[in-house]
């Protein structure tokens, strides 16, 4: 086991956390949808908690025949995720994107969702002390 793949498998133990996830392949990403890669679904699960999301492999991975998600890969996408500027001009300024742009808002409304869905699932000190450690 590498040094990533180690780092996940030692916060999931330490937060009693189950992570599983299904290859879907039911859409492409909305950012690209030309892009040819895998589309999982992603859990965690604990206790009574559940969190899935969509996640979209590396083009490489899927040109390679690779059809596994790594719980490192799904645990690094969470922690870029995170955070999510309160203002869709912050936003915008934060991340370099225009303010009038109508795609630029769909992201953000985007990150947004999946923002308040990791805080519901990840308590504070997971998400200040462990899952920012994972990148």
């Amino acid at each position: 086991m590498n040094e990533y793949d180690q780092q996940a498998a030692d916060f999931l133990a330490k937060h009693n956390i189950t992570f599983s996830y299904k290859l879907a392949n039911t859409k492409k990403p909305s950012w690209d949808e030309d892009r040819a890669c895998n589309h999982f679904i992603a859990t965690f699960k604990r206790g009574k908690k559940k969190l899935s999301f969509d996640f979209f492999d590396s083009m490489y991975n899927y040109e390679k025949g690779v059809i596994q998600l790594s719980p490192y890969s799904a645990l690094a996408c969470c922690s870029s995720e995170l955070y999510c500027p309160d203002t869709f001009e912050e936003f915008c300024s934060d991340f370099g994107y225009d303010e009038d742009s109508r795609s630029a808002e769909k992201t953000f409304r985007a990150l947004l969702k999946m923002s308040k869905k990791l805080r519901a699932f990840f308590d504070t000190e997971e998400m200040r002390e462990d899952l920012g450690e994972i990148q």
